[in-house]
């Protein structure tokens, strides 16, 4: 049963670490942090947009439970992709209020069901957890490296 909690951990950490790499390689370590904050507060950290959308389509399975959004937004014609879990935060097929976090850029659906925004919301925090968990496996095995080098 140990060796299983062991490799269980170990690929943890092997996540934790691609995760952390990522997001350090694409300068987006620790973002997690200020979209929570900007989600918490919208009204300090966010901008209101609109996004006419050009079209939606699925990325791998066929269900319903994975679909990006591509749109052009009001304010400046750029395009963007939004990621959905579900159909059924489309309200208006045309077109979507979203906000923008004014700390990282990112967009968020404004009026989407409230299971879009725990979604968004997990989905940091499990990232953080990942970033965490690496830097303690490692300043733990760096710990247990220098006490063995002392003995």
């Amino acid at each position: 049963m140990k060796k299983l909690l062991y490799l269980f951990l170990f690929f943890i950490w092997i996540a934790s670490f691609i995760v952390t790499v990522k997001d350090l390689i694409s300068n987006h370590f620790l973002q997690e942090i200020e979209n929570l904050k900007s989600l918490k507060y919208p009204d300090k950290y966010m901008t209101i947009d609109t996004l006419i959308i050009v079209r939606t389509y699925q990325r791998g399975s066929t269900d319903d439970n994975n679909k990006i959004i591509e749109g052009k937004l009001i304010s400046n014609d750029s395009i963007i992709n939004l990621n959905i879990f579900a159909g059924q935060y489309l309200y208006d097929p045309s077109k979507i209020v979203v906000y923008k976090s004014r700390l990282t850029n990112r967009y968020f659906i404004k009026n989407a069901h409230p299971s879009y925004i725990h979604s968004i919301k997990m989905g940091l925090y499990t990232s953080l957890f990942f970033k965490i968990y690496f830097f303690s496996v490692m300043a733990y095995l760096i710990f247990k490296l220098k006490k063995t080098k002392t003995k």
